[in-house]
């Protein structure tokens, strides 16, 4: 399908049809008729570490030395938006159509209220690397390098420390304010109640399983490692396995919806679904 040649890292989509995904250099490769063609933008000079969706078209991408670029045409054309901060940022979190996140090493956390326009530093909770992020609204949890979680109901300003009682985490994924996936190597940890309480998630299709990322596909969920992949309709309590390429393992997948999705292995080929799996 005239993919361009690169070494292909991430994969988000706005849509069923329009998925960006992120290289080892500073190319974006882009589709916008679901992977039958692709094109190749470049939004900085700076190689681009993440990129995620805001809506169908509204995407902002983050790079080295905290280059910031956004597009309102789906990763067509870029502007950049507000000055730099100073250090390496390598998580991206969406909170909201206008709220990001942006964290990094030694604790650093960013913040943009404006839809990317402009960027400030937020009080971090901890001093060592930001591994995840996510949140809703003003709700945001932060996890560290060193499997801390905490919570902040202001936006950054404060904190608290949660005990998850599990580990060790890769990835969060905040369904609403009081809802969080914790997606570990031994599978899902869920709280309903914004961390008072923590539960292993039982379901036979996540568990124990080594799960990695977490993906929002319209209003279900959708977890992944590099040997197994299940979508959940109701908020993570109970999930279905998804069936992946034969022989292949998984590098990164974006799902849309719960049937619709994209998948990029190990071997760098591209995979597409509209039947779930």
């Amino acid at each position: 399908n005239n993919v361009p040649l690169a070494n292909f890292r991430t994969i988000r989509c706005g849509s069923a049809l329009q998925c960006l995904i992120t290289t080892e250099g500073n190319q974006l490769v882009r589709t916008t008729d679901g992977g039958e063609t692709f094109s190749s933008v470049v939004p900085s000079n700076d190689p681009t570490h993440a990129v995620a969706f805001a809506g169908a078209t509204r995407a902002v991408a983050a790079g080295l030395f905290g280059s910031a670029e956004v597009s309102s045409d789906g990763g067509a054309t870029w502007s950049s938006v507000g000055s730099r901060i100073a250090g390496e940022f390598n998580v991206l979190a969406a909170v909201s159509d206008a709220v990001a996140y942006a964290g990094g090493r030694q604790g650093l956390l960013a913040r943009t209220t404006d839809h990317g326009q402009t960027w400030a530093n937020v009080s971090p909770p901890t001093d060592t690397a930001i591994t995840a992020l996510a949140g809703s609204g003003d709700r945001l949890y932060v996890l560290a390098s060193d499997q801390t979680l905490q919570r902040s109901d202001n936006g950054g300003q404060s904190y608290s420390l949660l005990n998850s009682g599990r580990g060790p985490f890769a990835a969060l994924h905040a369904v609403d304010p009081n809802r969080l996936l914790l997606v570990g190597f031994r599978g899902l940890v869920r709280t309903a109640d914004g961390g008072e309480t923590f539960q292993q998630v039982a379901d036979p299709d996540v568990r124990g399983a080594l799960l990695t990322a977490a993906d929002r596909a319209g209003n279900a969920v959708v977890v992944f490692g590099a040997r197994r992949a299940a979508v959940s309709l109701d908020g993570g309590a109970a999930w279905t396995r998804i069936t992946l390429p034969r022989k292949r393992l998984v590098r990164d997948l974006d799902f849309v919806n719960a049937r619709a999705g994209f998948l990029l292995d190990t071997r760098g080929r591209l995979w597409r679904t509209s039947n779930g799996g």
